[in-house]
């Protein structure tokens, strides 16, 4: 569950950097058709690929973390495996009020 919420947020990671690049394109265009001279026109080029650069950086920062979250996410052990030790590092028995078996499972109590 954990590798498809993270797949799913690289993915809008990805998106929205994409929307970030367009967008910065979009403002260099108009810089530019603003700009009366080269350095102007030069200076907005330069403006468009430090928000380029930035956008490429979110989305890094965004798939850490979503790999972060992954690494930290508590997961339940698959039916069947031992529960993790608890305190001092014993490992409690089920009890058959839980709907649990003796330790040494059903038919091991001598009569």
């Amino acid at each position: 569950m954990q590798t498809a919420k993270q797949k799913v947020s690289d993915a809008a990671a990805s998106a929205q950097q994409n929307v970030d690049k367009v967008r910065a394109k979009a403002q260099e265009k108009m810089e530019k058709t603003d700009a009366r001279t080269s350095e102007e026109k030069e200076m907005a080029h330069e403006r468009k690929e430090i928000s380029e650069a930035e956008a490429k950086m979110k989305k890094h920062e965004s798939k850490a973390q979503n790999v972060d979250k992954k690494a930290h996410s508590h997961q339940q052990p698959p039916l069947g495996a031992e529960a993790p030790p608890t305190e001092g590092g014993v490992t409690p028995t089920p009890s058959p009020a839980a709907g649990g078996q003796y330790p040494g499972g059903a038919g091991s109590h001598v009569m």
